[in-house]
């Protein structure tokens, strides 16, 4: 279990982890009968003393909010001390403007209905969708904890032929039950694990989200309102300029209402905005800088919802600040607009990241978040989660259904015990441990061999980061291709967005004593290729 503390060093530690324990049990985010982590793991999580954590629980155990047991462990008491936590802003500003709509409502005309089949990618505008950037930031699967995952497997199959009959619409109750525990005790999110639905993957959400983000256009073209066209909007800076003070829209000269927009970062992930964009909304891309999405550039009037990846965006890594947060949720209300934190990536983590999650901050119920375990446990294991809204249960299950009614009974069961039995926890501590040694290689082999500090972002979650090179040492897809020639996990950004300057480099995959001689050998011939030009050392290289 990893518990969200956030320290300030200058302050008394034990003081510090002592209140916010304590706050984590009353609020009940800290659930009676939890296993807290054990005083070695809790030190090695926020690199401070074990005597110092040691201390504290004894503390919180004299005082009834900790308990011990022979041989098991530190466990949260029965019962915890009640009490309420303030709202985190004022909710007056995030009123609810959208009004639901009956899927029964969706015309039917378009032959794009939910039962349909998914047709062949295509951007807003009507073109095809071009191949997506090359993934950077895959799992090591000699990682995974193999043993364990078989020993889980054997069991929910001697368990099979009990538990066999009608499964819930949202997925296996007891996972379901494990997330909103892992959830309350990892990120401080006190969900029902009523709000929790299962689904096949990221893509399979961004489908669903979309669906639900549509429901009001749907219902304006039942009662005969006009709709228009689809198309796509840049909000900021004209492709590959960097945004300054004279800030510009530009856009394909089709314009629907603002109803149907859909807000995401430029750049995103490609794949993500063709599956938001269709169900016939005009997408809107708003660029990002060092503190994640300029929240300052957001439209202006209505929009259907809004797509971030907060804790490490998509592809380029950035986290996003907690005035952005906040700023967002504001937004978001004005403009009566869905907000879906994608949290896939953030799974993986290194460090105290003291920024609260856009769920914990929300009091107007318009936040989606998407969870998963394609990070932590391996793309071969991708099942992923939405926590939704209460009054976006009953829709968001409907749509589930008709786009995918199919279930994973036996890997549900199986990761429902992982997670509830501490097994994910250690397991989760054991890979940011490993993960995060080999990001500190890349770190400073970049260094060593490019001649003093880089510039980075995204080093605090995830598995790759975003290297800015100086311009003069090429184009971005020619020191890509001499990466992935050296063995290095390389991209670049989709061209024409900003943040081009950018190489995207994964470090999930190689061991330690392979990243150094990689890197050395990469900066020679990028050094060479500044000579004679980075394109043709890549072709030579090549």
């Amino acid at each position: 279990m990893l518990i969200p503390l956030k320290l300030v060093r200058d302050q008394q530690l034990q003081q510090q982890i002592f209140d916010q324990l304590r706050d984590l049990i009353v609020s009940n985010r800290l659930r009676p009968g939890s296993r807290m982590p054990s005083s070695r793991m809790m030190a090695e999580q926020f690199a401070i003393s074990r005597m110092t954590v040691l201390l504290t629980y004894e503390r919180l155990i004299a005082e009834g909010y900790l308990e011990t047991r022979p041989a098991a462990g530190t466990f949260v008491a029965h019962p915890p001390v009640p009490a309420a936590m303030p709202a985190s802003i004022d909710s007056s500003a995030l009123s609810l403007v959208h009004q639901t709509v009956p899927l029964q409502s969706r015309d039917q005309s378009t032959g794009t209905g939910p039962g349909t089949g998914p047709a062949t990618p295509r951007d807003p505008a009507g073109s095809s969708v071009p191949e997506p950037t090359a993934r950077v930031g895959s799992a090591d699967a000699s990682l995974f904890p193999i043993q364990r995952w078989r020993s889980l497997m054997r069991a929910g199959l001697d368990r099979m032929g009990t538990q066999l009959g009608s499964e819930h619409p949202a997925g296996s109750p007891p996972l379901r039950e494990a997330i909103a525990s892992w959830l309350s005790t990892s990120r401080g999110l006190a969900v029902s694990p009523d709000q929790v639905m299962l689904v096949k993957g990221r893509q399979q959400a961004l489908h669903v989200v979309a669906r639900l983000a549509s429901h009001p256009c749907a219902g304006r073209r039942a009662m005969g309102l006009p709709t228009t066209p689809t198309g796509e909007f840049r909000h900021g800076a004209l492709s590959g300029e960097p945004p300054d003070g004279n800030h510009r829209v530009y856009h394909d000269n089709t314009r629907a209402s603002d109803q149907t927009r859909i807000v995401v970062e430029d750049p995103c992930d490609a794949c993500a905005a063709a599956a938001l964009a269709g169900e016939g909304s005009v997408v809107v891309r708003v660029p990002v800088d060092a503190d994640g999405l300029r929240t300052d550039l957001l439209p202006e009037g209505d929009a259907a919802l809004v797509h971030v990846t907060p804790e490490h965006q998509r592809p380029l890594g950035a986290l996003l600040s907690r005035d952005r947060r906040v700023a967002l949720l504001h937004w978001a209300g004005r403009a009566g607009a869905l907000v879906l934190e994608d949290d896939i990536d953030g799974e993986v983590r290194y460090g105290n990241m003291d920024v609260p999650s856009l769920m914990s901050l929300d009091r107007s119920e318009r936040v989606i978040l998407l969870g998963g375990f394609g990070v932590s446990l391996g793309p071969w294991l991708d099942m992923a989660y939405m926590v939704l809204p209460r009054w976006l249960v009953p829709f968001a299950q409907a749509t589930k259904r008709l786009i995918d009614d199919s279930r994973s009974s036996l890997e549900q069961m199986a990761l429902a015990e992982f997670l509830g039995g501490g097994g994910y926890a250690r397991h989760l501590h054991r890979l940011g441990k490993a993960y995060a040694s080999r990001r500190d290689e890349l770190l400073s082999a970049l260094q060593r061999h490019l001649g003093g500090p880089v510039l980075v972002w995204g080093q605090h979650a995830g598995l790759h980061l975003a290297w800015f090179p100086a311009p003069e040492t090429g184009s971005p897809a020619a020191l890509a291709a001499l990466a992935r020639h050296c063995g290095l996990e390389a991209a670049s950004p989709p061209e024409g967005t900003h943040g081009t300057q950018a190489i995207l480099l994964g470090f999930g995959l190689l061991p330690e004593r392979q990243i150094e001689p990689r890197i050395a050998r990469f900066a020679g011939l990028m050094q060479s290729g500044m000579r004679t030009g980075t394109s043709e050392a890549a072709r030579s290289a090549g």
